[in-house]
């Protein structure tokens, strides 16, 4: 299928780099995924650069006033390294596959507590979504 076990691939967020700008949900967990995992950009960079060779402050180290030179590394592939393991605990987490756009926003939440080294076990993020 075209996720494991209810688990969003890499691709399913392509569709929130491609609203970047005009949807301001997609533009705010793009945002918050290129900050957390340095990278820039679905495939790269290149994607988002604006006119006048600058790329959103999100591309850039936090300090950055205006981002000139931008995270080398493409979300696709950043995003797909840490969402891997997340395949295992959905087995046990999803009974039923909800729709695309929560397993988005868990699997965000999923990055970013990952990112954030907070050391979940599975008993525990079972029991953290057991009533949602």
């Amino acid at each position: 299928g075209s996720h494991a076990f209810g688990v969003p691939e890499a691709s399913k967020f392509k569709e929130m780099f491609d609203e970047y700008g005009i949807n301001d949900n997609s533009t705010a967990v793009v945002d918050k995924l290129q900050k957390s995992l340095y990278c820039c950009g679905y495939n790269g960079p290149d994607s988002m650069e604006y006119e006048n060779g600058t790329y959103p402050l999100s591309c850039c180290l936090a300090h950055s006033v205006v981002c000139k030179i931008p995270f080398i590394h493409r979300c696709k592939t950043e995003i797909a390294r840490v969402l891997y393991p997340m395949s295992v605990i959905a087995k046990a987490v999803f009974y039923t596959l909800p729709p695309v756009e929560f397993l988005c926003v868990v699997a965000t939440f999923y990055l970013i507590s990952v990112l954030q080294k907070k050391k979940l076990t599975d008993q525990e993020l079972i029991h953290e979504y057991s009533d949602l």
